[in-house]
């Protein structure tokens, strides 16, 4: 009798700490999910800000293309008017256009395509959270 208790109770420590390590997995792949989709999604924006970046600001854009790419030669950047741009830039998109889509830390997604694949990482929180991850 108490070595079958000692078994069963062997049997369900070890079936329980299996699904604590799948349970581990699935959260770790609904982060990873998210986390590509996110990613995605700000490079979007990333280009459509860089655009308007551009537009604004050719020259101290061009100046940033030229000293991220390392180019030998390259006049340095003035950080404050790039800066300065960046700011212009940001606040011609809020006001110019109406965001798709806003994810759940309330980020403005300006570009069909980023607020689409926002929406599909914030799917994936939303999994993530149901499943009871961290």
């Amino acid at each position: 009798m108490v070595i079958r208790l000692l078994s069963l109770m062997a049997a369900s420590w070890l079936l329980s700490s299996s699904a604590l390590a799948q349970e581990a997995l699935s959260c770790t792949r609904l982060q990873e999910q998210y986390q590509i989709l996110a990613d995605q999604a700000l490079q979007q924006e990333i280009l459509l800000l860089k655009a308007v970046r551009q537009r604004l600001c050719p020259v101290i854009s061009q100046q940033a293309e030229s000293a991220q790419s390392s180019q030998p030669g390259a006049e340095p950047i003035d950080f404050d008017a790039l800066l300065s741009c960046r700011h212009r830039a940001e606040a011609e998109l809020q006001a110019t256009r109406v965001p798709h889509y806003r994810n759940r830390r309330q980020l403005a997604f300006y570009t069909a395509r980023g607020a689409v694949l926002a929406r599909e990482a914030d799917g994936w929180l939303e999994n993530k959270d149901q499943a009871g991850c961290p």
